[in-house]
């Protein structure tokens, strides 16, 4: 089995659930949704009624090879969902890749669950996990596409109350990260800036056209780094503060 999935098995770690149910039996209250949308106001994040919010959140990937969320060869939507809401957090970082919304684009439509597996992970290895994630969560079948999967963990999390907070994690799907994968900031090998444009435009729209409830938030760009592709150059901008505030500006209104 290759690594795809393999950060996602924290979830439902023995050791990890046995920190959560332990967690769980500690008198901590579940947090409301305060109302969207979120803004700033100095180093303060405020609802729609000025009043500040406390995010705290954890971590979901779903920038691997297979670019759906992971886990769910273990638990269901419902159940992981559920022991985040039940630890305290009232937010997850949902991580994506700028490959996930070229394919789509490029094909001019999405793929299947059964075909993302397959390519991740091969047809024995992908057919076995599809086939686990299927039993987990009978509502997904081999033709339900990628992009149907991200709508059922966001109209989960919106229904446990949850924010969801995207995030542009990667531009080739992938383990993250090392400092030679091609997925560094500008002038990387895999970073090409209108397609990271177009998949931030795309996935903020998609998900206001599928009404994802609880959708607040996204993360432009994860870990800012030189891009080392090939050997070290020479010579290299270093990537600041600076950098990224002049990189970054155009693009903040998508």
């Amino acid at each position: 089995m290759r690594r795809l999935f393999r950060l996602s098995a924290l979830l439902t770690a023995p050791w990890v659930l046995l920190s959560l149910a332990s967690a769980a039996e500690l008198p901590l209250t579940r947090r409301d949704l305060q109302p969207l949308p979120l803004t700033v106001h100095d180093r303060y994040i405020v609802d729609s009624k000025n009043a500040t919010v406390a995010m705290v959140g954890v971590n979901w990937a779903g920038h691997e090879r297979a670019m759906i969320p992971e886990g769910l060869q273990y638990q269901s939507v419902e159940h992981i969902v559920r022991r985040i809401a039940e630890t305290g957090f009232n937010s997850v970082r949902l991580t994506f890749a700028s490959e996930m919304v070229d394919d789509i684009v490029e094909r001019g439509g999405d793929v299947t669950l059964k075909a993302t597996l397959q390519n991740a992970l091969g047809p024995e290895n992908g057919t076995a996990v599809m086939g686990q994630i299927i039993r987990n969560n009978p509502a997904f079948g081999e033709g339900t596409k990628r992009l149907e999967v991200w709508d059922a963990v966001a109209a989960e999390l919106a229904r446990q109350k949850l924010y969801l907070h995207l995030d542009n994690h990667v531009s080739k799907a992938g383990w993250c990260c090392n400092p030679y994968d091609g997925n560094g900031w500008f002038g990387d090998t895999n970073f090409n800036t209108s397609n990271w444009v177009r998949s931030l435009s795309f996935m903020a729209e998609h998900g206001k056209a599928a009404n994802w409830p609880s959708f607040s938030s996204i993360g432009l760009r994860n870990e800012l780094r030189d891009p080392f592709s090939g050997s070290p150059p020479a010579s290299l901008e270093n990537t600041t503060w600076t950098t990224w505030k002049t990189r970054m500006r155009p693009h903040l209104r998508l």
